[in-house]
């Protein structure tokens, strides 16, 4: 893996992504010109122009196809799109689970639908990529008599099936700016849990059972400070976070205001990520890039549905607060 070349050429990359000047643009357009505007900018190359969701999607799939050709790996960008992986595996399960129609899949995916109906409803593994098998078989002996508990066993074993794949990888060094960044998603996916759940007076039982193992903070941690009252859950928290975030974290104890949060997390995941970028000796640089593109496509479906859509409630992948 020429790890110089390959983090030159994504360094460079940073600058091709929609700047201030195309968004200023974006907000004066018209809706018939929107979406012309992207093609002109070659923003969803490939796709139809026809709907956001299908041109977005279509950008994030030219970026993975990319990079795993210049990879000649996949598990970079599995990686990477995991929660797209496992949102998919989700609304599969349930549709089997309830003998529904499966709807609002993610063609951001590893895996398409077909793959992973025959896996989960008749054990077929024939569609799937053979190194993924494992992890389908470990889902397929999930108890799912109860499906939330199903779904969250879904989600722990998925982010430890490539955790394990990335250490034994042959780029293990290389990949560990991967491995920080898993580990930067369970911290903010914890506290995220964590709030939820004290918001609903949930049982310290239920947090247990839902939180990951995170190296940066421990289950213990969380456990400990859950039914401590806002100020102690403040000062311990404080030990982890910045300023900003745990300010963030007060006003939304006080008074539920999500935006404040929302903008907090998206910064500080920003700032911790934006400094695996400086270790040129790992896949760091790569890693940002994807995340600028996960935040320049939240930036547009901002625009449009703030624009077009008054009643949509944005939703972020790693910013949902279901309170």
């Amino acid at each position: 893996m020429e790890l110089g070349f390959l983090n030159s050429v994504y360094y460079v990359k940073t600058e091709s992504l929609l700047s201030d000047d195309d968004f200023n643009a974006l907000k004066r357009l018209e809706k018939s010109l929107f979406f012309r505007y992207l093609k002109t900018k070659d923003y969803g190359y490939g796709s139809k122009y026809e709907e956001l969701d299908e041109i977005i999607a279509q950008e994030l799939i030219n970026t993975q196809n990319e990079i795993n050709k210049i990879l000649d790996d996949t598990l970079l960008t599995d990686t990477f799109y995991i929660l797209h992986n496992i949102t998919n595996i989700k609304i599969v399960y349930k549709s089997i689970k309830y003998d529904t129609e499966i709807t609002n899949f993610d063609n951001v995916s590893s895996f398409n639908k077909e793959a992973i109906f025959q896996a989960l409803k008749y054990q077929n593994y024939k569609l799937l990529p053979e190194n993924v098998i494992p992890l389908f078989e470990a889902i397929n002996k999930i108890d799912s008599s109860n499906i939330q508990f199903a779904l969250q066993e879904i989600e722990l074993l998925t982010y430890r099936f490539y955790e394990d794949l990335i250490n034994q990888s042959k780029y293990k060094k290389q990949y560990r700016a991967l491995i920080d960044y898993i580990e930067l998603e369970k911290t903010i996916s914890n506290l995220i849990t964590f709030l939820r759940l004290r918001k609903r007076n949930e049982k310290i039982s239920k947090l247990e059972k839902s939180l990951f193992e995170n190296k940066f903070i421990t289950k213990d941690v969380w456990l400990e400070i859950y039914n401590k009252n806002d100020r102690d859950v403040i000062n311990k928290l404080h030990i982890y976070f910045n300023e900003e975030l745990t300010n963030a974290i007060r006003v939304f104890l006080d008074n539920n205001d999500t935006k404040q949060l929302d903008q907090a997390i998206t910064k500080y995941q920003t700032e911790q990520i934006k400094q695996l970028s400086y270790d040129d000796n790992t896949v760091g640089p790569i890693v940002y890039y994807l995340y600028l593109k996960q935040l320049e496509t939240l930036k547009v479906r901002e625009l449009y549905y703030a624009k077009w859509k008054n009643n949509y409630s944005l939703r972020s992948r790693w910013k949902c607060l279901y309170i």
